[in-house]
């Protein structure tokens, strides 16, 4: 274990030498701060064809795709934006101290405070509700399959077989 601890101050040193390197020498050579336009391969013109073909063939069935995904992403948009803050801090804090403690309660109190403070508010809620949606919906389709497949076990009646 202490191997491994060393190894990895080791390699976090050679990242901070190479950072504070390349900022040192950003006013001696261009390039450093700016990538070269002479270097940009032209390919903007070619992906532009492309994508045209792609909306004008296949964007109805994204538009489609769009349509379907957009609901969800709605609704948690509306329910975190009809409670009150305090609430959805609350909640928040109280979902953290459940996964994890006191500390991570500390931090989203303090992250939720400073959306609020800021005016950041309502984007920071519109963010976590596309977040929200990515990771419980999008990011775990098999959960999605085996509450479709409870719902459906508790609806639809069983049929047994006679015993033999």
């Amino acid at each position: 274990m202490k191997s491994l601890f060393k190894n990895d101050i080791i390699q976090w040193s050679f990242v901070i030498i190479i950072t504070i390197a390349l900022l040192l020498m950003q006013n001696q050579f261009s390039w450093i701060k700016e990538f070269p336009k002479e270097y940009i391969i032209p390919l903007s013109s070619v992906l532009n064809t492309g994508m045209n073909w792609v909306v004008e063939y296949c964007g109805w069935f994204f538009k489609g795709i769009s349509w379907f995904l957009e609901w969800p992403i709605k609704w948690v948009r509306v329910i975190l934006h009809f409670l009150p803050w305090t609430v959805t801090v609350f909640l928040f804090c109280l979902v953290s101290y459940i996964a994890s403690g006191w500390t991570l309660v500390l931090f989203t109190l303090l992250s939720t405070l400073y959306m609020v403070c800021i005016g950041y508010w309502v984007e920071s809620m519109n963010s976590f509700s596309l977040g929200l949606y990515v990771t419980e919906f999008l990011a775990k389709p098999e959960v999605i399959l085996s509450k479709i497949i409870a719902i459906n076990a508790i609806t639809i009646p069983a049929t047994r077989l006679p015993p033999n």
